[in-house]
Formats: C-alpha cells, sequence, structure tokens
C-alpha cells in the first residue's frame, strides 16, 4: 500500500483551522487506498516563509523515503513561490515521491491525467512539470491582469 504524507498550511491563528484541508486530503488518500502515514501542519505561519517547522520535517522525512507521495490542499499552502515548488517538485521528482495538489488537479502519480495529453520528455508517470507550473501560476497571472487592466464594466461603474 502507498504511504502519503499530508500536508496543511493556515497562515493565522483567527478563523482559520487546518483541519478543513486535513479532512479532504484523507478522503483523496482513502479513495487512492493510500496509507496515510503522517500530517504536517504549519499553523499561524505565513507562506512566504521558505522555512516552516512542519514542512521541514516533511522535506526531511521525504528525503529518507518514508512516502510514496505529498498530498496537499493547493499549491499555495505549499508553497508561495514559484522557486519554491518548482525546487521542490524536482527534489521530489529525484526522490521518487509524487506530489499530488487536490484542488488545482496536479497529480504526478497518474500515468494519463486527463488534463495532460502529452506529458514532458523525461516525464514518465504524471503531469508535465510545466502543466503543473501553468496551475500553479495562472490564477495569479489572472488576478495581476484584473488589477492592471479593469474590465469595462469596472471602469463605467467608477465613473
Amino acid at each position: 500500500m502507498a504511504q502519503a504524507a499530508l500536508y496543511a498550511r493556515v497562515s493565522t491563528n483567527n478563523r482559520q483551522n487546518a483541519e478543513m484541508q486535513l479532512r479532504e486530503l484523507r478522503e483523496y488518500a482513502a479513495r487512492r487506498g493510500w496509507a496515510v502515514a503522517a500530517e504536517y501542519v504549519d499553523q499561524g505561519i505565513s507562506g512566504s516563509k521558505e522555512r516552516r517547522p512542519q514542512l521541514d520535517r516533511l522535506l526531511a522525512e521525504c528525503r529518507k523515503r518514508r512516502f510514496d507521495a505529498v498530498v496537499v490542499y493547493r499549491y499555495d499552502r505549499f508553497a508561495r513561490s514559484l522557486r519554491q515548488l518548482i525546487t521542490a517538485l524536482e527534489e521530489f521528482r529525484a526522490l521518487g515521491v509524487n506530489f499530488i495538489s487536490l484542488h488545482e488537479g496536479g497529480d504526478t502519480s497518474t500515468r494519463k491525467p486527463a488534463s495532460c495529453s502529452r506529458c514532458s520528455k523525461g516525464s514518465e508517470r504524471g503531469q508535465s512539470w510545466s502543466t503543473i507550473f501553468s496551475r500553479y501560476h495562472s490564477p495569479k497571472v489572472r488576478t495581476r491582469q484584473d488589477a492592471v487592466f479593469p474590465t469595462k464594466k469596472k471602469l463605467d461603474s467608477s465613473a
């Protein structure tokens, strides 16, 4: 049975609870038939910090090859910068650890993911790294575009 590590993070201690994330992650692991080997939760720690106690523990355990997969709720719960995400994904690939982002559909464990018709050269399993990166980055680009280029409707309502 595959061993999964679950990682959750909430940036504030008030009104945010990692249990909601963990509940969905546990359900996902159960549907895949994976055993949850460990759960790592960083509570009240900003995602802008690359060093977080539980994330550091998770990465150390991955380096010991304790898990087959790391499952996160969303990319931004795991990494807030594209550089941090790329670094972690490259390390996971080298270690043979799959990475799944539940809500963006990033999944390196599936052979033929529905959203990736052709995986990149060298990616024998799962989605290409470029597919995962684009899913991480696209919402951020859209938000920035909306801020810089307001729609006509927004312009009309501000007059």
